[in-house]
C-alpha cells in the first residue's frame, strides 16, 4: 500500500488512527498490540504469502535474541547475523549471481524470477542492529514479544526506513504519548513528503523514463539535463517518504529519526554522506566501518574501510553491478577526500560544494541505468569533447522545447541549496507553534496537499516509490 494512494490516505490511515488512539487510553498494550497487527495488515495489502516470511523472520530474530540474553554467546549473535544476512541473500541476490554465472559458463540458469520482498533490506538491517546492539548493552527488562513486532513493523518506515534504532523507538511505545501537537506536525511533514512525491517527482519521472528511453538519441544538452532531472527526483522521491513517514510516526505520538539534512548543500563527499539518508549512513558506519577499523588502525586501514563500506553500501541498494560501481566510486571519493584533509588542503567552500554536486549528479547516471552501457551513453553524450560547442549545447534532440525544464531544474536547485528542509521547518514549529510563520507553513502544506490529492485523482494508479526496489 503506497502513501500517496487514495486507499491509504482515506481509508487505511484513518482506520487504524482512531483505533489506536481509542485503544491507548484503555490500554497500552493493547495498543501495541493494535499497531502491529495493523502493520502487518499493511504488509499484506502487497503480497499477503510474503507476510508469513516477515512475520518468520521477526519471529526467528526475537528467539535469538531472548536466547542470548540467557546465554550470552558470540556464536549465537554470529548465527543471528548470518541468518539475517542469508535471507537477503536468497531472495536479494540469489538470481543476480546465478544468472551472471550462467552467462559466464553458458548455462541456463536454475534461478529465475525470484520476486524481492518489499522492504527486506531495511526490516533487516534493522533486525541486525536489534541483535548487535542487544548483546553490547543488554537492557534490565527483556524486550516484549509485541514491543519488538511493532518496532520491526510498524508501517510508516517499514517499506523504506528511516532504518530505526530500538533504543530510539521501544522507550516512546510504553510513555505517555500526546496527541494534539504532535498531529499538526505529523500532518504538516505528511503534507510536504506527499507534494514533493506526487508534484515534483512523479512529474520528473515522466521525462527521466523518456530520457532513459532511447539513450543514443541524447544530445550533450539533453544528457546534463536528464542527469539533473534524475538528481532531482530520486531525492524529492525518497526525501518525500522519508518526511511522510515522520509525519505519519508523529500522528502516533512516535518520533522517527531525521533521514535527509539538505544533502545537496554539502561541500564535500563526506559532508553528503552525513546529509543523504542519514539512518543508512550511519548504520553503516556503526556496523560495518567501524568494525572494519574505521580511523583507528593508520590510513591504510582508514581507506581500506570507507571503499569496503560504500562498496557493500552500493550492493546493499540493488543486485547489479551498477550499484556495486556506484557504491565503490563513493568509496574512493571519501578515501580521497579524507586523504585531502589529512594533508591539510581545503576548497573554498562555494568550489567544494560544485565539486560535490557535480559529482554527485555524475554518480546518479550509473545509479539509474539499468546496465553500464546506457551509463556509458549518458556519459558520452555528457562529456563528448566534440560536443562541447554553444551550438551543441544548445541542442535538444529528446526534450524538444525544454527551457521549462531547465527553469523547473534551477527552481528546484534554489529550493534544495537555499530554503529550509522539511526537519527545520518541524522543528521551528516546535518552538513556535502558535507563531503566524507556523500558521503560514500549516497553510501552505495544506494547499499543497490538496494539489497532490487532485494529481492523485487523475493519475491512474499511484507511482511507487524509487527505494520499494531496494
Amino acid at each position: 500500500m503506497i502513501f500517496s494512494s487514495q486507499e491509504f490516505i482515506f481509508y487505511f490511515l484513518p482506520a487504524v488512527w482512531i483505533a489506536f488512539w481509542l485503544v491507548r487510553p484503555l490500554s497500552v498494550r493493547g495498543s501495541i498490540l493494535l499497531l502491529g497487527a495493523a502493520s502487518l495488515g499493511f504488509y499484506a495489502w502487497w503480497n499477503w504469502h510474503y507476510v508469513f516470511l516477515f512475520f518468520a523472520s521477526i519471529a526467528l530474530n526475537f528467539t535469538c535474541y531472548r536466547v542470548m540474553r540467557h546465554h550470552p554467546k558470540a556464536w549465537l549473535l554470529k548465527a543471528g547475523i548470518i541468518g539475517n544476512l542469508a535471507l537477503i541473500a536468497v531472495f536479494k541476490y540469489a538470481e543476480f549471481l546465478v544468472v551472471d554465472v550462467a552467462q559466464a559458463t553458458q548455462l541456463a540458469p536454475w534461478v529465475d524470477n525470484i520476486v524481492l520482498p518489499l522492504g527486506i533490506s531495511f526490516f533487516t538491517f534493522q533486525q541486525i542492529s536489534f541483535l548487535v546492539d542487544s548483546a553490547r548493552t543488554p537492557e534490565e527488562q527483556p524486550t516484549p514479544f509485541i514491543d519488538y513486532l511493532a518496532y520491526v513493523s510498524f508501517f510508516p518506515q517499514l517499506i523504506a526506513g528511516p532504518i530505526v534504532r530500538h533504543d530510539e523507538f521501544l522507550y516512546q511505545l510504553r510513555r505517555k504519548l500526546t496527541l494534539q501537537d504532535n498531529f499538526v506536525r505529523g500532518c504538516l511533514l505528511f503534507g510536504i513528503g506527499l507534494a514533493k512525491k506526487v508534484l515534483i517527482a512523479d512529474t520528473l519521472s515522466q521525462y527521466v523514463a523518456a530520457g532513459y528511453a532511447d539513450p543514443a538519441m541524447l544530445t550533450t544538452a539533453d544528457a546534463w539535463l536528464l542527469a539533473l532531472l534524475y538528481t532531482f527526483q530520486l531525492y524529492f522521491d525518497f526525501s518525500g517518504y522519508s518526511d511522510m513517514a515522520i509525519g505519519l510516526g508523529l500522528m502516533f505520538g512516535l518520533q522517527l529519526p531525521q533521514n535527509f539534512n539538505s544533502p545537496y548543500q554539502a561541500a564535500s563527499i563526506q559532508d553528503f554522506w552525513r546529509r543523504w539518508h542519514m539512518t543508512l549512513s550511519s548504520w553503516l558506519r556503526d556496523y560495518l566501518y567501524i568494525p572494519l577499523g574505521g580511523s583507528r588502525h593508520g590510513a591504510l586501514r582508514t581507506y581500506f574501510a570507507l571503499i569496503a563500506t560504500m562498496f557493500l553500501g552500493g550492493l546493499w541498494h540493488g543486485a547489479g553491478w551498477t550499484f556495486v560501481a556506484w557504491g565503490a566510486a563513493h568509496g574512493v571519493a571519501l578515501a580521497v577526500n579524507r586523504a585531502w584533509s589529512r594533508a591539510g588542503f581545503a576548497l573554498p567552500p562555494a568550489a567544494g560544494w560544485l565539486l560535490t554536486f557535480v559529482f554527485v549528479v555524475n554518480l546518479w547516471v550509473v545509479f539509474r541505468a539499468e546496465d553500464f552501457a546506457t551509463a556509458a551513453t549518458v556519459y558520452a553524450a555528457m562529456w563528448s569533447p566534440a560536443e562541447w560547442s554553444w551550438a551543441a549545447l544548445a541542442t535538444h534532440a529528446v526534450f524538444g522545447e525544454p527551457m521549462q525544464l531547465w527553469y523547473a531544474v534551477a527552481g528546484l536547485l534554489v529550493v534544495v541549496t537555499m530554503l529550509p528542509n522539511a526537519w527545520e521547518i518541524d522543528r521551528y514549529c516546535v518552538r513556535h507553534m502558535r507563531s503566524i510563520l507556523v500558521v503560514g507553513a500549516q497553510f501552505v502544506a495544506g494547499f499543497l496537499f490538496m494539489l497532490a490529492l487532485k494529481r492523485m485523482a487523475e493519475a491512474s494508479a499511484p507511482a511507487e516509490f524509487i527505494y520499494f526496489q531496494f
